[in-house]
């Protein structure tokens, strides 16, 4: 199969280009070997999308919400951690206070593309000593630091556990590139669905994303034309 796919340069400019493939997945899987990070592939698989779309994709989403362990209970104290999840506001990283929390704040919002910071063992090391440091929630970036909280008792408790500083920092890069691959193929499910089906299809896989702190898909050109809103 021949795939269209969509991406940003590191000049941030929107190209595209084209790909042969077994499907979708495999497409992304090669892109990424070559260093490109498709926000977008474009093409039919070479499957019935229908039992995918509906039970697939939906129980690929819950499993990995289990899985990854990204849902965390929310609190009614205004400082109190948060689960990661999607920021109105882009991020400040040089207000933040430590190099753990600059490093952290890349992988704060869950599913989105992010070139890992460039830190080596000996600096990732000293990650641990910056747990000691307390962070204040105020100010315009208080979500975020909410957020920090969340991700550094994650760390404290990785680190307890006998994991490395490294491990803990590779297992974020993996859950990161787990989330990307789930919204990818949300959004393939959405893409293949019949135009009578398609609206439904996107719905549910949104509800999903939502739950799991993704950013929820676009809507689907042709659906406000056609009445479905």
């Amino acid at each position: 199969m021949k795939y269209k796919y969509l991406y940003q340069d590191r000049q941030n400019r929107n190209c595209e280009g084209w790909i042969k493939a077994k499907n979708r997945e495999n497409a992304y899987t090669l892109l990424r070997k070559q260093g490109i990070k498709p926000y977008r592939i474009i093409g039919d698989d070479p499957v019935n999308w229908l039992p995918w779309a509906i039970g697939g994709v939906v129980a690929a989403l819950l499993a990995a919400v289990v899985a990854l362990g990204i849902l965390m209970a929310r609190k009614g104290v205004e400082t109190a951690a948060m689960p990661r999840h999607q920021l109105a506001a882009p991020i400040d990283f040089a207000a933040l206070p430590t190099a753990l929390d600059k490093y952290l704040a890349w992988f704060a919002q869950p599913g989105r593309w992010v070139e890992r910071p460039e830190a080596d063992e000996e600096e990732m090391e000293l990650f641990a000593r910056d747990l000691e440091t307390e962070i204040a929630v105020a100010g315009e970036q208080a979500e975020l630091v909410r957020i920090l909280k969340g991700m550094r008792a994650e760390m404290a408790a990785a680190l307890k556990e006998g994991k490395t500083v490294k491990e803990y920092c590779d297992f974020l890069e993996e859950r990161q590139e787990q989330e990307e691959t789930l919204r990818l193929k949300a959004q393939a499910s959405v893409d293949k669905a019949p135009e009578s089906y398609r609206e439904l299809v996107w719905r549910g896989v949104n509800v999903k994303l939502k739950e799991m702190g993704i950013k929820e898909l676009d809507k689907p050109q042709g659906l406000e034309q056609n009445g479905n809103f």
